[in-house]
């Protein structure tokens, strides 16, 4: 199949984008943010401070997560995150597996909170904003954690390809602004289709995909 064109229509406003670009990029995901291959930054190190309780947080993809309970913003990094063994470490866990797209780190230190041994979960997000690769982590419940790793739209769609530049947003209350097709020849079968506003925030009411030959459809939806 290929794509042969894209129809846009939205509600205009302040601040509402005009135009929007649109990639494809290959995927059988049902779930955009499933799109990234969380895997594929196995290895790459993230320190996170939370400021509240002064704790530092090491997170290494694929491997391990851990936890300096006497840091400061300004030690929270490769120099200044304390040795193991060290009266302020904790091992959080170590990796043991990726399932849908989310590894499980398992076999902290026991925790006196709870019968049990400290543990994380590390999914993946993608960014609406212009921010930088990162992660974030909590505690959801006593010594149980939750890390995000939050990857930019760019890095997405850099494996993507650009099918339409500057497709025009028609406006649906205004007839004489007729929602325009923008020729857009790239093989979809499989893709992901993303529209993303320029300029604005994206206020979408309508989207057609033209394809050739017709498409048997098993699935549309709709990740905002």
């Amino acid at each position: 199949q290929l794509l042969q064109g894209i129809w846009l229509a939205g509600q205009g406003g302040p601040g509402i984008a005009t135009h929007a670009d649109v990639f494809t990029s290959p995927s059988i995901q049902q779930d955009v943010s499933a799109v990234v291959d969380l895997d594929s930054y196995n290895g790459q190190i993230f320190y996170i401070y939370n400021a509240s309780t002064q704790y530092c947080y090491r997170v290494t993809i694929g491997q391990l997560v851990e936890e300096d309970q006497q840091s400061s913003a300004s030690a929270c990094d490769a120099l200044g995150f304390t040795s193991t063994g060290t009266a302020q470490y904790y091992l959080i866990g170590s990796y043991t597996s990726t399932t849908n797209n989310e590894q499980s780190f398992e076999n902290g230190v026991t925790c006196d909170r709870v019968a049990g041994q400290r543990h994380a979960r590390l999914s993946t997000a993608i960014r609406t904003d212009d921010g930088a690769l990162e992660v974030t982590i909590r505690e959801v419940r006593p010594c149980s954690y939750e890390a995000i790793l939050h990857v930019p739209l760019s890095d997405i769609l850099q494996h993507g390809t650009l099918c339409a530049e500057d497709v025009p947003i028609g406006v649906l209350q205004d007839p004489f602004q007729v929602p325009a097709t923008r020729a857009c020849f790239q093989e979809s079968r499989g893709s992901t289709v993303w529209v993303v506003a320029k300029y604005g925030r994206l206020r979408l009411c309508e989207v057609e995909l033209f394809t050739e030959p017709l498409p048997t459809v098993t699935q549309v939806s709709f990740d905002y």
